[in-house]
């Protein structure tokens, strides 16, 4: 289990409950839990539910119900602290969209590194409203944004993808297909320069060794490339770039405008580099 979200020894116990709980294509996933089993969230939970409310003793509801009332508060406080106000980063940005969407809009979440980012500052309280991918790859928003369209022609539907994600959707093809069977959704991309989670994988392993010494992790990707306009070359999307915080607004707003009227969107928002590297290491920047 996930070093970051594990639960406290003897206090937890663990269950797994998934369509496909033992991830059999995955070689290197593995999870610490008492039993895992295979089955339709969604039922599996309202059965649990309806077990608790039929249990004859159910102790102090209201009392749990205002603890945890009031550690969701506190939560939710600590995470709008993390938005550095007037300034491009994953949470001002994933927060801005939300802003400008309702309840009922689709988000698609492969951000990867700052997709818990993105769910704190981007909430989806509604069924049927936040997809994520449940693989190991990257590139799935692309055809899953094309394919939720289909489904639900009626339906807004946005994603917030980092560039690695962006660059793997083989972008041309994307928006092409969007384009040719009139499924227009809008894109947000975190283009930090480079795998961002590569260079977390790093510094877990090796903290205080000789890649963060040196910031160096040979995993900048460099800013140069247009990738919003890909979109518009490939799909005549809607297309632009924000590299400072006071052109967001007008960006988001065009981008869901565009969308609404049969157009899809890509907006490219440049923050921080995640690596001071050169970005041409593979040549002359290579030690």
């Amino acid at each position: 289990m996930d070093a970051r979200a594990r639960p406290a020894a003897g206090e937890a116990a663990v269950y797994v409950l998934d369509t496909d709980p033992l991830k059999e294509g995955m070689p290197l996933w593995y999870l610490e839990a008492r039993r895992f089993l295979r089955a339709d969230s969604g039922h599996a939970v309202r059965q649990l539910l309806e077990a608790a409310q039929a249990r004859p003793d159910r102790g102090d509801v209201d009392g749990r119900r205002a603890a945890i009332a009031a550690v969701h508060d506190e939560q939710r406080s600590a995470w709008a602290a993390e938005r550095d106000a007037d300034r491009l980063t994953p949470s001002t940005v994933a927060a801005a969209l939300a802003d400008l969407v309702d309840d009922d809009t689709i988000l698609l979440n492969e951000a990867i590194s700052n997709a818990a980012t993105v769910f704190r500052h981007f909430p989806r309280t509604r069924p049927g409203t936040l997809f994520s991918s449940g693989g190991s790859s990257l590139g799935w928003y692309g055809g899953a944004a094309v394919g939720i369209k289909l489904a639900r022609p009626e339906a807004e539907v946005v994603a917030i993808v980092g560039d690695g994600s962006y660059h793997l959707s083989e972008p041309a093809s994307t928006y092409w297909m969007a384009a040719r069977y009139g499924t227009p959704f809008v894109t947000v991309v975190l283009d930090n320069g480079g795998w961002n989670a590569t260079k977390q994988n790093v510094l877990r392993q090796h903290a205080g060794g000789t890649a963060a010494e040196t910031d160096r992790y040979w995993v900048s990707l460099g800013q140069s490339a247009d990738l919003a306009g890909v979109a518009a070359a490939a799909g005549a999307a809607y297309a632009c770039t924000v590299t400072e915080w006071e052109e967001l607004d007008a960006a988001l707003r065009g981008a869901l405008a565009a969308a609404r009227d049969g157009v899809s969107a890509v907006v490219r928002v440049v923050l921080d580099p995640i690596s001071g590297e050169p970005a041409d290491w593979g040549s002359a920047g290579r030690p």
